[in-house]
Order: structure tokens, then C-alpha cells, then sequence
């Protein structure tokens, strides 16, 4: 489950335990707050705001500090969403129920359309994320549009294929919601990234990606796995993507890796473990 999946469960739990707790009066001097206490629409003119507010501040700035100012304000900004999937909450709950019988098409009921009108304002949409959940996010270019033009190369190159990588659902239900050869992809971005930029600010987390992305790549996830777990056998199609992986880019590191899987004998507990050997000792 995505984090903001479990974001939204730990608010429902959060929800449904209060339920029978007996209403207690408000003490007076929170009275105030109760009163000013934030809608939907405040936080989308908020965000609004906020934005127009940075991309005027970029154009006074060094590319070095639009970079922290990049880093500062998506921290904010990912703050308001959450607000506002705590206050939406009711209706991120009964999204996925708004689809036709066949599953097919999603018929929004008017007052659900005009939310969505609401969140298009800010370059907010609803995002299924698998489960039975839906999200409430930027869409994929929010910050690519607002940065690229101020920020230094390997921020710029961080962004944009964030921006890319979020046009997609990546995974749901436990399994792959994009090809195996897409992951490959998006592997060979990050590899890429992080010989480009050596020494970025950026380079913990590219690596944290770049990683998790490779071990889903060579094993894939409980669901969509590439192989079996008991026996290691690769399943033929995924044997094929690996091959090509490995003749498109014979000096990737993870085409390495491919080929240890590709030519592994033994179990899958011994493959697990040799991978992880292999990985641990790599220097980037």
C-alpha cells in the first residue's frame, strides 16, 4: 500500500474510534479557532496564493536557493493536500463507487464534479490508488512548470523525471500497475541520474528510488512477481524483457544484476541473498 494510502486508512481508524466518544464542550478560548477552521475551498485559494507567491519569488533568486525554495515549498504544499483529504475524506472514500456496474466509467455525481472543478483550480486532481482508495494529489507537472526554468541541472533532472514517473500509477494491490519494461525505464533513469550528478544535494534520495525500483524490477511484487518463489524459475515474458534489458545496456549495473538472475541455478532464498550481497557492496 502507497504511504498516502495508509495515510488515509490511519484517518479512517481515526474516525471511526471517536465515533462513540460523548461530545464535550468547547473550552472558550478554543472557541476562536473552531470558528476559523479551514474548508476546501480556503485551502485551494491558499495554494493558489501560495503558488503565484513562488513563481514571482523565483525570479529574484540564485539557482541554489530556488532549489531550497523548491524543497521548502513542496513540504508545504504537500501539507494543504493533506488538509484537504482530511476535510474530503467522506468523499475519497466513496470515489471508486461512482463507477458504472461494468467498472468501466466513472459517473461523478454534480456535487463530487464541482469538487473536482475545485481542485483543477490549483492543479489538484483525485487519484485512485489501488485498494479501494483514492488520493488527492498534484498533478504530475505541479512542480516541473513552476521550477525548471530556476532551479540548478540535477534538480531540474530530479524533477523532471518525478514529473514523468507520476503521470502513472506505479503499483496497487500488491502488484506492478505498469509493464515490467516501464520499470526498466524508469531504473535506467535514476542509474542515469546518479552518474550524472555526483555530489547533489539530491543523491540520497535518487539512490533510495533508484534502488527500490531495481529490486522490483529483478523480482517484481507479491502479485505480479517475476519469477516463482518457490522454484526461482523466471516466467518466459519476463526472461525476454531481461535479455533485452541486458543487449540494450551492457554497461548498466543493473543489467549485472539481470544476468545473475538470468543464470542463477539455485534457490530463491539463495538468489534473494545473493542479490542483496551484490548490492551492498556496489560503489556508485
Amino acid at each position: 500500500m502507497s504511504s498516502k494510502g495508509i495515510f488515509i486508512v490511519v484517518i479512517i481508524s481515526c474516525l471511526l474510534s471517536s465515533c462513540g466518544d460523548k461530545p464535550k464542550d468547547i473550552p472558550a478560548e478554543n472557541q476562536q479557532n473552531v470558528a476559523e477552521k479551514q474548508t476546501t475551498e480556503m485551502l485551494v485559494e491558499k495554494i493558489i496564493k501560495k503558488r503565484k507567491q513562488v513563481v514571482d519569488q523565483l525570479k529574484t533568486l540564485k539557482p541554489s536557493e530556488a532549489n531550497g525554495l523548491y524543497e521548502i515549498y513542496k513540504k508545504e504544499n504537500d501539507s494543504l493536500i493533506f488538509e484537504i483529504e482530511d476535510l474530503e475524506l467522506n468523499t475519497l472514500i466513496a470515489y471508486v463507487s461512482f463507477y458504472s456496474e461494468d467498472g468501466q466509467n466513472l459517473v461523478l455525481p454534480d456535487s463530487v464534479k464541482l469538487k473536482e472543478k475545485l481542485l483543477n483550480k490549483a492543479d489538484l486532481q483525485f487519484w485512485e490508488i489501488g485498494e479501494g482508495m483514492t488520493a488527492i494529489k498534484a498533478k504530475h507537472d505541479f512542480y516541473l512548470n513552476i521550477f525548471k526554468n530556476y532551479v540548478t541541472p540535477d534538480y531540474r533532472d530530479f524533477i523532471s523525471i518525478n514529473s514523468e514517473e507520476d503521470k502513472y500509477l506505479y503499483a496497487a494491490d500488491a502488484g506492478l500497475s505498469i509493464s515490467l519494461q516501464d520499470l526498466g525505464k524508469r531504473v535506467l533513469s535514476w542509474e542515469n541520474f546518479i552518474v550524472k550528478h555526483q555530489g547533489s544535494k539530491l543523491m540520497p534520495q535518487a539512490k533510495e528510488t533508484y534502488e527500490y525500483y531495481q529490486w522490483d524490477y529483478l523480482f517484481g511484487l507479491d502479485n505480479t512477481p517475476t519469477m516463482e518463489r518457490t522454484t526461482a524459475e523466471i516466467y518466459p515474458e519476463n526472461r525476454t524483457e531481461f535479455k533485452q534489458f541486458i543487449k540494450e545496456n551492457p554497461n548498466s549495473y543493473t543489467s549485472h544484476l539481470a544476468q545473475i538472475v538470468l543464470n542463477n541455478k539455485g534457490s530463491y532464498e539463495s538468489l534473494v541473498a545473493k542479490i542483496k550481497d551484490e548490492r551492498a557492496g556496489h560503489i556508485y
